[in-house]
């Protein structure tokens, strides 16, 4: 009973971290955004966007599933995270060409909207497909020289709609 209760409180406590995690992250990024740019910087604005909407979605994503873990039903959020799934992948697809039509002349700012871009599309990866973050960066680098990448816990529940 008492290794249970403390299983419970782990969990939770990786869930709590997750979540604000993602939190913090979105926090930043606007953060440095404002700091480093004047005004509307759309070839940087928009992947940058995207970025933070799938970063929050994950935090939701995590928070829900803290909700789940105290006892709360939370019901139909396969469904709707698969929706997002798809709203995400054409809003990273839109990504290119906003940023060429609006790069302003600016080598940095296309750099650096294409790297928030790809950065968008690893954490969508991560969240709707396979899971990349481990505690540990060998793990990844082992599973994916042997083809082993294990789906992510939202695709499973995405799977499960």
């Amino acid at each position: 009973m008492w290794e249970q209760c403390m299983m419970k409180k782990k969990v939770r406590a990786e869930l709590t971290k997750l979540y604000t995690g993602e939190l913090a992250s979105i926090v930043v990024f606007l953060v440095l955004y404002y700091w480093q740019f004047e005004g509307f910087v759309l070839p940087v604005l928009y992947p940058l966007s995207i970025l933070c909407f799938i970063l929050l979605q994950g935090a939701l994503y995590w928070f829900l599933c803290l909700q789940r873990q105290k006892g709360k039903t939370i019901k139909k959020l396969g469904r709707v995270f698969y929706s997002l799934k798809y709203i995400n992948l054409a809003l990273i697809a839109l990504s290119i060409p906003v940023i060429l039509m609006s790069s302003h002349d600016n080598l940095l700012y296309t750099v650096l909207g294409f790297f928030l871009s790809l950065f968008a599309v690893v954490e969508w990866i991560n969240y709707f497909l396979v899971r990349l973050s481990y505690k540990n960066p060998k793990i990844l680098i082992s599973l994916l020289r042997h083809n082993q990448l294990k789906r992510s816990k939202l695709a499973k529940e995405i799977a499960e709609r």
